[in-house]
């Protein structure tokens, strides 16, 4: 809930500015190995992966951040499945809020964990292909070179860069008007 006092934002708060080695160390290793949080991550992942369109889009904006928020850090998890649930979830949740969507990039495109990342940019490749609208696609596709190319200088792991091109290629296919420049894709 978006009064609570120890909502997602908090966790934000807590677990963004961590080295990755802390956040193993306080987070992802307790998500992981814990049967309790694990169950408890589960149904909202289930949640998130079975919502209707229509329930999404009454949803309040910023609680749909919390629980996306809450779903990012999640995919710290070394429980593969869960993981892989959770980017499903991401994506049904996000196809048709772009918003949403764009938010969530630039709040998490630079954090310091590859597994956040990865999937953060396969979920954004998910709801494009899953909205197809030009004006979304489009701005995703903006959103991803402005984060990751733009400076001639992106990230070292290649499914990052491999996700934020197909989203790019898939902006061109669709012919949408986006200022990019694929030297540096």
């Amino acid at each position: 809930h978006k009064e609570w006092p120890l909502n997602a934002n908090v966790l934000d708060e807590v677990l963004k500015p961590l080295r990755m080695v802390e956040r193993d160390a306080l987070w992802t290793t307790y998500i992981s190995g814990n049967a309790i949080a694990n169950d408890y991550l589960m149904e909202l992942v289930e949640w998130g992966h079975s919502v209707s369109d229509d329930v999404v889009a009454h949803l309040d904006k910023d609680m749909l951040i919390l629980i996306c928020r809450q779903l990012i850090w999640t995919l710290t998890t070394t429980n593969l499945a869960l993981r892989d649930k959770t980017t499903h979830a991401l994506v049904n949740l996000l196809r048709n809020q772009q918003n949403c969507l764009l938010q969530c990039i630039n709040d998490y495109y630079n954090v310091d964990d590859d597994y956040i990342v990865e999937r953060l940019f396969a979920v954004a490749f998910g709801c494009c292909t899953g909205n197809q609208s030009k004006e979304y696609v489009a701005s995703v596709a903006q959103t991803t070179y402005n984060c990751l190319f733009k400076d001639g200088e992106p990230r070292e792991n290649i499914l990052v860069r491999d996700y934020g091109k197909c989203i790019i290629d898939y902006a061109l296919y669709l012919d949408c008007q986006v200022d990019i420049d694929m030297k540096n894709v």
